[in-house]
């Protein structure tokens, strides 16, 4: 498993990989690898025991050739919406990353909602959720990180998701919040060398 990969378009993961081993969430068929599942249950279970609706994983793993999929998919609407040609294809990376280069491959990213229906694209909506509170307290006490900030796009390069967490490990998720580091900061302060 690869806990502090960063999978970027400078960085991408090679079509053929597929982590192990994977599991799938009995509720919402969301498939991650087995250690970010059995922390994302543990959360979703003790934020229940705290009185609250648990968050649901709404997307987690996805493959190369789907990713490919909702990127073309994304182009060709803003094409029909006017967009030409290749300024469809740059835009279309503001809501759906090229194949290969988002974290989803990786098994370890998953995105959460409040139900089924919910679609992680309206920041406003979930940042203003009990659920989204706790999990900004608590989450990397489960081994989860908020990997894209509102206060770090500059760094990440990818826009405010508070709908996406990456599992990280405890130790990496605690140090990296006491430091206030994205996995970027983190990586290049304490890996890159």
């Amino acid at each position: 498993m690869h806990k502090l990969s960063i999978v970027s378009e400078q960085n991408p993961l090679d079509a053929l990989y597929i982590p192990s081993p994977l599991v799938c969430e009995p509720i919402m068929r969301v498939w991650l690898v087995k250690e970010a599942y059995e922390a994302f249950y543990k959360l979703s279970r003790d934020m229940q025991d705290n009185g609250l609706s648990p968050v649901l994983g709404i997307r987690g793993y996805q493959c190369f050739a789907y990713q490919k999929k909702l990127y073309l998919n994304e182009a060709q609407r803003l094409i029909r919406l006017g967009e030409k040609g290749i300024n469809a294809y740059e835009k279309a990376k503001q809501h759906t990353l090229p194949p290969g280069c988002s974290e989803h491959q990786l098994g370890v990213a998953i995105d959460v909602g409040l139900s089924k229906q919910d679609k992680p694209t309206d920041a406003q909506s979930f940042e203003s959720t009990s659920q989204f509170r706790w999990m900004s307290q608590y989450a990397k006490e489960y081994g989860f990180i908020l990997r894209y900030p509102k206060d770090k796009e500059s760094v990440t390069g990818v826009s405010y998701r508070p709908w996406h967490y990456r599992y990280v490990g405890v130790g990496h998720a605690k140090k990296m919040d006491k430091l206030s580091l994205c996995l970027e900061e983190y990586y290049q302060t304490f890996y890159a060398h």
